[in-house]
Order: structure tokens, then sequence, then C-alpha cells
């Protein structure tokens, strides 16, 4: 895997593929009859990029220059990179200077806290504790507590001396991170937002459930039941092709728009079994579906004066008696679809 010399250390990727070389002066490679280097210092990190079928070893700097050099996808070729990852980082750590070390001066009081400590375990007697205490004191004699020179502050009779200011101590210095486990927790986190994605997709292309309650679109989107003395019954069924028109007959006490359009709805489960529906129209009175039928054979050969005649004799009646048109092909309901200005023109009063 790797040929260890001096300081300079040599990793093979395989034949017609990279040979790097890295030595405390700079990182070599070799591939094809080619050669590149970088400066070590300069160098930050071998990275392990992988594609479909291919993968990369790209050498990262601390400038903006980058190579990649092709390798084989596999796992062999990973943990050489982490070996050199790992002597790129050993390298730099033994070209950095030793940091320089400052000690603080032990004082007498510590001196004399663990000799208190020893003779308290049973390590030191009496006498020989008494002996170090007085070469304690007769070595290092206790300098006076130092008081500020721009701010002096007179001592008052009697009163105790200011505590001693505690000495600094060598800061712990605290250790680096573990990059390794550092990309197996970034790795994990992409995992997971990876899956998260493809979860949202799923979910946004399936389709919107149908509105059980009604599925007469919006205008009915709370289901009410129609009252058990409402009734419908068929008029007329006319055949189109491959859709059928219908004319019913809607009898009972609550006309509101959401038990109208429930009973279409409940239509077209009924009697669009055989044959789909195309317009169920739905009437309240018999006569006022006779009356609005004599009115579309009028139309072709009756006059103006004649049609308008008959309109302001039957209109009114028929718009107020014409609850509403179920468009079963595209799932939509019309309320009162007569009931417009020109029912207003002959005289209607009456508001959706």
């Amino acid at each position: 895997m790797s040929t260890p010399t001096t300081d300079l250390k040599k990793w093979d990727f395989g034949f017609l593929l990279p040979t790097i070389l890295i030595d405390a002066q700079k990182v070599t490679w070799k591939v094809a009859g080619s050669t590149g280097t970088l400066p070590t210092a300069a160098v930050t990190g071998f990275q392990y990029d992988t594609g479909l079928l291919t993968a990369k070893l790209i050498i990262l700097s601390s400038g903006s220059e980058k190579k990649e050099l092709a390798i084989h996808k596999k796992p062999e070729s990973k943990q050489i990179i982490d070996e050199m990852n790992t002597y790129l980082l050993e390298m730099k750590k033994a070209a950095q200077p030793a940091p320089h070390q400052v000690f603080a001066p032990v004082s007498t009081a510590d001196e004399l806290i663990k000799l208190k400590g020893l003779l308290d375990v049973g390590v030191l007697t009496p006498e020989e504790f008494a002996e170090q205490k007085a070469k304690l004191i007769g070595s290092k004699p206790t300098p006076p507590p130092a008081v500020p020179p721009n701010n002096p502050l007179p001592q008052q009779h009697g009163a105790p001396p200011p505590p001693p200011r505690p000495e600094k101590r060598n800061a712990t210095v605290p250790s680096p991170p573990d990059t390794k486990s550092l990309k197996i927790i970034g790795t994990v986190l992409a995992v997971f937002c990876v899956l998260g994605l493809i979860v949202f997709t799923i979910e946004s292309l399936k389709p919107e459930p149908k509105n059980e309650t009604t599925g007469i679109g919006s205008d009915t989107a709370a289901f009410i039941p129609p009252p058990p003395q409402m009734e419908i019954v068929n008029i007329s069924t006319s055949d189109i092709g491959n859709y059928v028109n219908q004319n019913v007959l809607m009898t009972g006490k609550d006309y509101s728009r959401e038990s109208v359009s429930h009973m279409a709805d409940e239509e077209v489960g009924r009697r669009c079994r055989s044959k789909p529906c195309n317009v169920i129209n739905i009437w309240k009175d018999r006569l006022a579906y006779a009356l609005e039928g004599e009115y579309q054979s009028m139309k072709g050969t009756a006059s103006e004066a004649q049609l308008g005649r008959f309109k302001k004799k039957h209109w009114v009646f028929i718009c107020e008696n014409y609850l509403g048109t179920y468009y079963a092909t595209v799932g939509e309901f019309q309320y009162y679809p007569y009931v417009d200005s020109e029912y207003r023109k002959y005289g209607g009063k009456m508001t959706k």
C-alpha cells in the first residue's frame, strides 16, 4: 500500500493511475508520464469524490488551485486517501515549532499547603513538618501584598490585610475535534436530508384526494345530508352518444344549495352506472320543466314578440322552479342557473 523512506512516503493507486509522493517540502503526483507538485505547506488535504461509476482524488490547497485525478471507485482507494491525510497532518505537526512553555512560580503558601497535606496523611511526622516549614520560611520570605500604585488604599488600624491575589494557571488547550467522526456525522446528516427530500417529492406528486363528503367542488365543501322527506324521481333521459342527459324532479321541503347538490351527487351514483351522465337538470315542479321545454321548441319557429309574451307570462315561474344543473363530467354544480338579470327583467324578486 505504502513504501516509507526517511520522510518520504509513496502511494500507488494502480496501473496507469496516479502515484502520490509526500515529504516535508512538497506533494508530488505522477500519472501517464506527467508530473505535478504543490508545496506541502500549501496542501490542506485530500478528498475522495465519487460519481455514478467513477471516482476522483482531489488535492486541495490553501489557494484557489486544486488538482483532480481519476482513480478506481473502490474501498481501497478511500483507505489510501485516509492514510495520505493522516500522514500529511503528521508532517505539518512535525514542521511546527514546539510551543514555549511558561511555568508559573510556586509560592511559599503553596509549598506549605503541600506539606500540610503530607502531614495529614501521615507521610511526614510533626517534627519533619516543622523542619521543612522552617526551611521554607527561612529561604523564601513571603512578600507583603501589593497595593496598586495609582490607587493607594490606606489600611485602617486593626483591619485584616487584603487576601492574596490568585495565581494564574496554565490554561488547558482543548484537543482538536476528530475529523473522521465529523465526516461520519456529516455523511449521516446528508443521507437523512436526501431521504427527506425523496419522501417530500413522492408526497407532493400524489393526487389530491377527492372530497368524499359531496364530490362537487368548493361550493359544497361541507357534507350536509338531506332530510329524510326529500325525494327525487326521473322525468326524462336523453342519449347523446357516449353520455346521457337527465332531467329529474326533486320534491320535499329543503331546497338549499347543500341539499340540492347532495341529491345531484347521489343521482350520479345511482343512475349513471351503466352509462356516464353528462348533465343532470334538477326541477322543483314538473310544470316548470314542461314550460321550459315548450320555450326551447318555440325558439326555432316563433317570433321575438311571441317569445317575449311567453316569457313575460311564464319565465319567472320557470326560473324559480329550475333548482340547478350538475355537470357530472367535471363535477361542478350551478345553483338556480336562470336567476339572473333577465329573470329580474320580468319581475323576479328571488335571490340565490
